[in-house]
């Protein structure tokens, strides 16, 4: 249908003039209202009447915006759906609805069911004050005012009121409440000037221009009378999340007005703001939730840690051996009960529980006794800490950055998710953008070149010398102050400052003025500047085609003071070079060639300046072919670089620049320490190999001790692969292949794409080798290639952790592509952090964010889950031993209530003594030895041996503590009354001397003790004795919680009982004291993790 209806097209526009304005063409055929109808309802097409009411579904569209997760109706199914949706809910909620089957629970029915409803409530109410906080900043968003046309008249209203089409009024300093196309503003020109900081946290301003058509309709008032004549349509493309491309068109009503192209430089996005402009008018084209800005407002997928999957593979361990543990214990009961039934007088029959003495609810109730060996506490426990965690990244004055413009206003480090602390201290590979994450994106212009010769940039009298007998150094300075989207702006003292969408326009345009080219200013039709003469000259703008990452280009048609129509062109040297006409330019063009070279030997970004002369009649064929793309909405960008390229060829060769890019501050020392950690380190960079290789130098990442360089450049994949194979054919023959060789491989990006578009095995080889190198340099790399890269080293290195740091929207996939993604909050906006886990304002950051938060995080949170399986396992598999002496017949030890309190009372602070303020070696120690990384990036503190041998421990410190107090307790009357000891006093000496351990043991594990960590172990100590005391006399008031008349009298009976106090101390030290040995014997072990 497509080619069809262009064919109809073409014929109608070549008999009727189409081309002309269709006010013309006073009735339209049917034929050709259909098939315009049919082209305006393509289904990736909206179109929008303004100042009218809308037809279908856009009639119902509403400005609102809610970010909430809930609703009131909602909230539960949400809520538990999600909750739910984690294993680790459902196994505690099965065994709570089991512990409901009556004469089945030995622990009570309460004691699973309580604390997993006190965890939902509390995860409930953190869930409902969050949403709670964003429906406040939702309700204060919605209600903020605008002027919006109503007949005739400006009336003010809400942003949640406004719909589809309607014309709105927008004045200075004000956001705009919907995305809009501009249609006029106070400015005769229609020019409008905006930030857009909230969007992608760049501060310079942008200018945006109405159409003529209808900025010359409502005029530079914006009279309501006048605004409501405005009658037509626009024709744009279906919402969606593409920040800066828009295509559309509009039509005016009016008689003799033809359809006009709209682009980005017509739309004004929700988020943005007006700036330097009394006011706008604008139209309605996408609201609410189909704004750009709400389309773009997702949350970066959930990652989890690599600690958080092994610890789901243990925990599956876990349940299956206790399924093993009770269907033994369900075994021997049914012998052991089989065996007594068999005495006379049937002696066991008083412990029959009804018609429950079945093989299977034995089974079911040693599930339920003993289902605590999988901790209930840890998700909250694990949650909060890692909260903590994150704060500590937040506050750290040593990652904070202070703002250079205002020292009072600065950047700290920031923890956008909590679920990756502990993946910082296990990273294996960094993979980094270099302009703007190593250096500062503060481009200063060095150096230029023309025709042969070189300047300096003090060098403005040989320059302007040079003038008179070199028409390009004239042509050249025009090209730097005039092929650019600057804008110029005055502050309050008049001095003009230049407001630039990229660091080097600015630089260019600063160079030209000192060298004595000023631009003055611009408006949609013309830019005017000074020359040496303080002559002020003005061009006409044509057309501008605009630079674009594919392009790596832009140029700007012109017409002179003396009518002649020039094309500028300035962008990448490669791209321009290749656009030069070869001949009569061999010489010129090798001369360039060399200059580029020696200036990317210096480290600096290198681009080439081109220009035309267009005759009128080919500007003018041109000129029709870039309107009919400008038309299209669909592939508008392909068609207009398609287009652009019939103009941009037989360039003459203008000159090139050299503009320098400064490393940030310790930024040397900073990857110096990172590969001493081992971390081996790539840059990936669109620069030139020759700057690549410069800066790896100044970087540290090339040394003088690495040896010959592994330069991988080749034009056939067979070529590369003997590059590849050479070296590594000698890693595999030594033995070294993934080991940290001290060697660096440099790839250009059109190798890379031969290897990576191979089916020979080729790209796997080169991967192997650059994992076998400290650094791998890739220069000439798109977006696309860097995510590639960062993927393939994932999938062949099988889980190392990788770590992706930039900070522009070119590092996005990059970053989103690896474990864990870094961005740097710099002069490229904010689209690298937005979409990042952690976000720094300077790379030498990051060696603190690994070394220091990165390590003990690790160790934290590896302390933390060991530590937690380890007390309720100690705690739990009492019961097992308890079940020899009491026939296999469940029943606990224990009292239920402190059984429910254990893990959220007596031994709840000790695992945020550990999560949260544990130093394994100070900040400054770890700082200045990055060897000691090696621990946690080895994974030495949480692996399946360490997790096996705390189990070990856990085992046997149940055994001693249950048998110690046992056979301490087994003879002998020790109470005053007289009597012997019953199970519950046996059971809370057991129960006193497992909180004393594992509260001591919580102390051995730390590596610092401070005051705080004393309160929180020996606190829960005292909590438990306290406790004791009270809940021996709850039975005297039934009416409170708990009451338990078993506890009768029972820490007095125990404190008067010398069994308890020499059962206590006996089992706690003998318990500890093989602790201390496993630590001694453990030692070496630990002194061994450095890195060699």
């Amino acid at each position: 249908m497509g080619p069809k209806t262009e064919t109809k097209e073409k014929k109608g526009n070549k008999g009727t003039g189409k081309d002309k304005p269709q006010g013309n063409a006073p009735k339209r055929s049917t034929k050709t209202k259909i098939s315009l109808r049919k082209q305006n309802s393509q289904p990736n097409n909206r179109h929008i009447k303004f100042n009218e009411s809308q037809d279908g579904h856009l009639s119902k569209l509403s400005n609102s915006i809610s970010t909430t997760k809930y609703t009131i109706f909602t909230f539960f199914p949400k809520y538990l759906y999600e909750q739910f949706r984690k294993y680790w809910n459902v196994y505690f909620l099965m065994i709570g609805m089991m512990q409901q089957i009556p004469d089945i629970s030995p622990t009570g029915r309460w004691n699973t069911i309580l604390p997993l409803t006190a965890i939902l409530m509390m995860t409930a109410l953190k869930e409902i004050y969050e949403d709670f906080q964003r429906l406040r900043q939702d309700d204060k968003i919605n209600k903020r005012k605008v002027q919006v046309l109503v007949g005739n008249q400006w009336k003010t209203t809400n942003w949640s009121d406004l719909n589809v089409g309607d014309l709105v009024k927008v004045n200075n300093r004000e956001p705009f409440p919907a995305d809009l196309i501009l249609m006029s503003s106070s400015e005769s020109t229609g020019v409008c000037y905006i930030e857009t900081s909230n969007l992608d946290g760049e501060t310079n301003l942008k200018v945006r221009q109405s159409l003529n058509v209808t900025a010359t309709v409502v005029g530079i008032d914006g009279d309501a009378a006048k605004v409501s004549q405005l009658k037509g349509s626009i024709d744009c493309e279906e919402p969606n999340k593409k920040m800066y491309d828009f295509n559309g068109s509009l039509k005016l009503d009016l008689a003799k007005k033809e359809e006009a192209p709209l682009s980005t430089a017509q739309l004004l996005l929700r988020g943005s703001q007006l700036m330097n402009t009394t006011f706008i008018v604008g139209s309605v084209v996408y609201t609410g939730h189909e704004s750009k800005l709400m389309k773009n407002s997702q949350k970066v997928p959930l990652k989890d840690s690599s600690i958080q999957k092994l610890t789901n593979i243990q925990i599956i361990f876990i349940f299956f051996m206790l399924i093993c543990i009770s269907l033994f214990a369900a075994l021997f009961s049914y012998f052991e009960r089989k065996e007594m039934e068999g005495l006379p007088g049937r002696y066991v029959s008083y412990i029959v529980k009804g018609n429950k003495e079945t093989f299977m609810w034995n089974f079911i109730t040693f599930v339920i006794l003993l289902n605590n060996l999988i901790p209930i506490s840890l998700q909250f426990t694990l949650e909060f800490v890692k909260l903590g965690q994150a704060m500590f990244i937040n506050w750290d004055r040593k990652m904070y950055y202070p703002d250079q413009k205002d020292n009072t206003k600065g950047t700290f480090a920031y923890a956008r998710t909590s679920n990756l602390n502990e993946e910082l201290g296990q990273i294996k590979y960094v993979f980094s953008d270099k302009t703007g994450t190593l250096t500062q994106n503060i481009m200063l212009f060095r150096f230029c070149g023309i025709n042969g010769k070189k300047f300096s940039e003090n060098d403005k009298d040989l320059l302007k010398k040079e003038s008179a007998s070199e028409p390009l150094v004239e042509e050249f300075m025009r090209i730097m102050s005039v092929c650019h989207t600057v804008i110029p702006d005055k502050d309050e003292k008049g001095n003009v400052e230049y407001n630039a969408s990229s660091p080097d326009e600015k630089a260019f345009v600063d160079a030209a003025r000192d060298y004595g080219f000023e631009f003055l200013g611009r408006t949609p039709d013309e830019v005017s500047f000074k020359t040496w003469d303080d002559k002020t000259l003005k061009y006409t703008v044509l057309a501008i085609i605009d630079f674009t990452s594919s392009r790596k280009r832009m140029s700007a048609l012109m017409k002179n003071e003396k009518g002649e129509i020039k094309l500028y062109t300035k962008g990448a040297d490669s791209v321009i070079l290749e656009r030069v006409a070869k001949q009569g330019q061999e010489k010129a063009l090798s001369t360039a060639q060399e200059q580029i070279d020696d200036f990317a030997r210096e480290g600096l970004r290198t681009m080439a300046l081109g220009m035309r002369n267009i005759p009128q009649q080919e500007f003018d064929d041109w000129y029709k072919e870039w309107q009919k793309a400008s038309m299209k909405i669909a592939n508008r960008k392909e068609e207009l670089d398609k287009v652009a390229t019939l103009i941009e060829k037989e360039l003459t060769l203008v000159g090139v620049t050299a503009i320098e890019d400064k490393l940030q501050d310790n930024v040397p020392e900073t990857i110096a320490n990172l590969l001493k950690a081992q971390i081996h380190v790539w840059v990936l960079t669109g620069d030139k190999q020759e700057t690549a290789i410069n800066i790896g130098r100044s970087c540290k990442m090339i040394t003088d001790d690495m040896g010959d360089l592994i330069e991988i450049n080749a034009n056939k994949v067979e070529d590369a692969k003997k590059i590849i194979m050479r070296d590594l054919d000698i890693f595999r023959r030594d033995e070294k292949v993934g080991q940290d060789n001290n060697r660096a491989v440099i790839i250009d990006g059109k190798t890379l794409g031969l290897i990576f578009d191979s089916t020979t095995g080729v790209k796997e080889e080169f991967i192997e080798l650059g994992t076998s190198c400290k650094s791998v340099i890739c220069c000439r790399v798109s977006p696309s290639q860097k995510a590639e890269v960062v993927t393939a080293v994932k999938k062949f290195t099988h889980g190392a952790i990788t770590l992706a740091i930039g900070d522009g929207a070119n590092d996005v996939a990059m970053i989103q592509s690896a474990r864990v993604g870094v961005g740097i909050s710099g002069n490229e906006g904010l689209q690298a952090v937005n979409n990042s886990d952690f976000a720094i304002a300077q790379f030498s950051f990051l060696q603190r964010l690994l070394f220091v938060h990165g390590a003990w995080n690790y160790t934290r949170i590896s302390n933390v889950l060991l530590y937690s399986f380890y007390k309720n396992i100690t705690l739990y598999l009492v019961n097992l031993w308890f079940s020899i002496y009491c026939m296999w017949s469940g029943q606990p030890i224990y009292n239920t209530t402190t059984i429910t309190l254990f893990n959220i009372a007596f031994t709840f602070l000790p695992p945020f003594a550990m999560g949260l303020l544990d130093r394994t070696s100070t900040s400054e120690q770890r700082m200045s030895t990055p060897a000691l990384y090696c621990y946690s990036q080895n994974g030495m503190g949480y692996n399946q041996d360490v997790f096996w041998r705390w189990i070990v421990q856990s085992v046997l410190h149940s055994v001693l503590l249950f048998w110690i107090t046992l056979l301490s307790m087994y003879t002998g009357v020790n109470n005053h009354h007289g009597y012997s000891e019953g199970y519950l006093e046996i059971g809370n000496t057991v129960y006193t001397a497992v909180v004393i351990t594992t509260c001591i043991k919580a102390g051995l594990e730390k590596e610092s003790w401070t005051f705080v960590c004393i309160l929180q172990i020996f606190g829960s100590i005292v909590l438990w004795a306290i406790f004791l005391w009270g809940f021996s006399y709850f039975w005297l008031a039934p009416w409170l919680p708990f009451a338990d008349a078993n506890m009768l009298n029972m820490a007095y009976i125990l404190t008067e009982n010398s069994g308890f106090w020499f059962s206590t101390f006996v089992a706690s030290s003998v318990s500890i004291a093989t602790d201390i040995v496993f630590k001694v014997l453990g030692t070496p072990l630990r002194k061994d993790s450095r890195c060699s």
